[in-house]
């Protein structure tokens, strides 16, 4: 019986393995197809909009600048049902795993605009995906699930990919979505600069040789020369006399910058 138990093993293997490669073409085809309903969804409910701004009554409604009435006509076009394609979308999540599974719960998180659903995908996400290096196209198209999901998982998601995930692509947009949150609150204090000023330095060197540099050296720029406190990077130029000066000949001094120009 001893000898038999290794060749039974790979009889189930070699069984299981099709199965398993089949399911994996199925939930692609599946997904695919729903990829190709939602945009024909989504592009059916645009043409019909706009042939609602192309009538005559729109046409009078803007000349009147009657803002409520255009905007009743333009949200009386029934959209997609996000919600059931978000459903559908889950489902077939369920299906699947790894990569394939983060492909599927990016699409539904950046296409569908729906709270419910967003949410959802975003714990999927932390609870399976975290690790994995596709995040970053989730966290590269984060703008539009955000706000649907709340501040407080937003940060979640971020700090948790910054933790633990190991390839660099994912960290770079998980710590400058950070520090671009801290540059934008109005109550950011002194410190908060400096631990978001910390991110963006982090992400800098992270990004080097890769597609994110450029962006990362701009906000580094930003960060190391623009934020309060920051000494004024030097500017040079001739007054209207053809007088030579620079910005650091008037450091101690109120100054006002009056760019302008002729093109």
């Amino acid at each position: 019986m001893k000898s038999i138990k290794p060749v039974l093993v790979a009889m189930l293997l070699g069984l299981a393995l099709p199965a398993q490669g089949d399911a994996t073409k199925q939930v692609s085809a599946d997904f695919q197809k729903m990829v190709a309903e939602w945009q024909a969804a989504e592009s059916a409910w645009r043409a019909a909009k706009n042939d609602v701004r192309d009538s005559e009554a729109y046409k009078e409604a803007r000349a009147a600048k009657d803002i409520a009435k255009m905007r009743a006509m333009t949200d009386a076009v029934t959209g997609p049902d996000r919600k059931a394609f978000g459903k559908r979308a889950l489902a077939l999540a369920d299906q699947c795993e790894g990569d394939q599974c983060l492909s599927v719960l990016t699409f539904a998180a950046t296409n569908f605009d729906d709270g419910g659903i967003a949410e959802v995908v975003i714990k999927r996400v932390l609870r399976d995906h975290v690790k994995r290096e596709g995040i970053a196209e989730l966290l590269n198209k984060s703008r539009s699930f955000v706000r649907l999901i709340g501040a407080e998982l937003n940060r979640d998601l971020l700090r948790k990919v910054n933790a633990e995930n190991p390839h660099p692509l994912p960290r770079v947009h998980a710590l400058l979505l950070m520090s671009k949150a801290t540059l934008k609150d109005r109550e950011a204090t002194a410190a908060d600069f400096a631990s978001a000023k910390a991110q963006v330095l982090e992400a800098d060197e992270l990004a080097k040789g890769s597609r994110l540099a450029r962006r990362t050296g701009r906000l580094r720029f930003e960060v190391e020369n623009l934020l309060p406190g920051c000494e004024a990077p030097e500017i040079s130029g001739e007054d209207l006399n053809g007088t030579s000066f620079k910005l650091s000949d008037y450091r101690g001094k109120v100054v006002l910058l009056d760019f302008w120009g002729f093109w």
